[in-house]
């Protein structure tokens, strides 16, 4: 008998050696050969344990190019992706993806929008039917921890940066979709996340940017720091660009904090309910040249616009605190500002 066990237990570690070998062998032929033609993936030092259910990635470079111009949309490179505590259990019986952690080390992120329009045909089939995995029932995650990332989205253009942050750090915890969770618009539930980043910076028209110092979001409460909306051209610069008035705008805010933020939808429109803003010394210098024309076309009062955003956006209570405001005017037959 003792033999027998003895065999039996070695023909099973043999056994366990063979598929090891064998899934890291099917699963490297995977990434280099068989992914879809527009995506590119290079990798170091594939690690994939069976007995744990993880796998690691090192040094991973990958390019996702757009399918009509093969033109690079998107490009990542991580130091390292960890996967851990795959239940096999789960996927063999229940028909359940289940994890238990994913760690992106470092990612750096570069996304170039399309300049090409979408089309009629794929703006309708974005409203159609999202597919799941027709022989899964659900996918679940325990944790995704994302940690020193950077993130930059390029102008359509492709020839300076439209949004860019450092530092970034997230974290969600048991994210989970299936079949009915899919056809939302945001296809993925989560019960608690966190995110820190820094160097925010966001080109928001061809005259002003954004700059955040840190953004810090927890329990539902983001607080940023050294705010700072500025136009990109100096005063003197401004007035020999601008073709009709247009003011030369700096805010500067040290401290600002959102309270129980949340967001979501309410069928097809969005919305962002936060229960309070309070803004701390926050500085604010208008500065406009009155020697250029007026702009005569058409412009809705602030009252008007808020009342027609895309979206819903409820706040409950604003609060500034210790804050000015400044206001210059160059008049056209003065030599200085007043």
């Amino acid at each position: 008998v003792l033999i027998f066990l003895a065999i039996i237990v070695v023909i099973v570690i043999i056994g366990f050696f063979v598929l090891q070998r064998w899934a890291t062998k099917e699963l490297t032929i995977l990434l280099d050969h068989k992914l879809p033609p527009n995506i590119h993936l290079q990798y170091q030092g594939l690690d994939l344990s069976l007995f744990s259910g993880s796998l690691k990635l090192q040094n991973v470079a990958l390019e996702i190019h757009n399918k009509d111009t093969a033109s690079v949309s998107t490009k990542l490179n991580l130091d390292q992706l960890d996967l851990k505590g795959l239940s096999y259990w789960q996927i063999l019986i229940n028909k359940n993806i289940k994890l238990g952690t994913i760690k992106l080390i470092s990612p750096k992120v570069i996304y170039q929008p399309s300049l090409k329009a979408a089309s009629k045909d794929s703006v309708a089939g974005s409203k159609s039917e999202k597919k799941f995995p027709a022989k899964l029932n659900s996918i679940s995650l325990d944790h995704l921890v994302i940690s020193d990332g950077q993130f930059t989205m390029m102008k359509k253009t492709g020839d300076s940066i439209g949004l860019s942050l450092s530092n970034l750090n997230i974290t969600l915890d048991d994210i989970k979709s299936n079949k009915e969770i899919i056809q939302n618009k945001i296809p993925l539930k989560y019960a608690n996340g966190t995110m820190s980043a820094e160097n925010f910076y966001a080109d928001i028209s061809p005259l002003l940017d954004v700059r955040i110092g840190s953004l810090n979001l927890k329990n539902k409460t983001l607080d940023l720091k050294e705010v700072a909306l500025k136009t990109k051209y100096s005063k003197e610069e401004l007035s020999k660009v601008i073709t009709s008035q247009r003011a030369y705008l700096d805010l500067k805010i040290p401290e600002l904090s959102i309270k129980d933020f949340d967001y979501g939808f309410h069928g097809e429109r969005f919305f962002t309910t936060i229960s309070e803003i309070s803004v701390n010394n926050a500085d604010l210098l208008v500065f406009r040249d009155r020697r250029p024309p007026d702009d005569m076309r058409y412009k809705p009062l602030y009252g008007y616009l808020l009342k027609h955003l895309p979206i819903d956006l409820t706040i409950a209570k604003a609060n500034v605190v210790n804050s000015k405001v400044a206001v210059e005017l160059l008049m056209a037959k003065a030599s200085e500002s007043g």
